[in-house]
């Protein structure tokens, strides 16, 4: 394990060493931090500049079925 030890300044602010910022690809910008029980996970994010919506499982569980539906279809009428 490649630990760490930086200080945890007032405002609450910490710096990310340098070599992960480069690992794990973080820049300027946006990050989720996330309580995982006994301590923070700290991601890089990626805004979008368009609306995105999240689906639930029974909506991918029907889109993966009409995919398979579909895909059988064209497999049998010769298409694909």
């Amino acid at each position: 394990m490649d630990d760490v030890i930086v200080m945890l300044q007032p405002r609450g602010q910490i710096t990310v060493p340098r070599r992960f910022r480069v690992k794990y690809g973080f820049g300027q910008g946006p990050v989720r931090v996330r309580d995982v029980g006994g301590g923070v996970m700290i991601e890089p994010v990626t805004i979008l500049k368009y609306r995105v919506r999240r689906y639930s499982d029974q909506e991918v569980d029907e889109f993966l079925k009409l995919d398979e539906k579909e895909s059988r279809e064209l497999k049998n009428a010769g298409i694909i």
